[in-house]
């Protein structure tokens, strides 16, 4: 089964995420994600897109691709 969506930052909020897949797992006999798990998941995936940004910052003209003036 496969599920997914087009609405932008849907799954970035750590307790609509996890409520969301713990339902999941629950049909499949699975145990729940606890709320540790999915804080530390959050934090990781901020700190990489944030590593991401600056690389981007570094290396491209933002403003430029944004529109804005230099």
């Amino acid at each position: 089964m496969v599920r997914g969506t087009y609405i932008h930052g849907l799954f970035d909020r750590a307790g609509f995420r996890r409520a969301w897949l713990n339902r999941i797992r629950l049909r499949r006999g699975l145990p729940p994600v606890d709320i540790e798990r999915s804080e530390r998941f959050t934090q990781r995936l901020r700190k990489e897109l944030d590593r991401w940004a600056d690389h981007l910052n570094n290396h491209l003209n933002v403003d430029l691709l944004f529109g804005r003036p230099s």
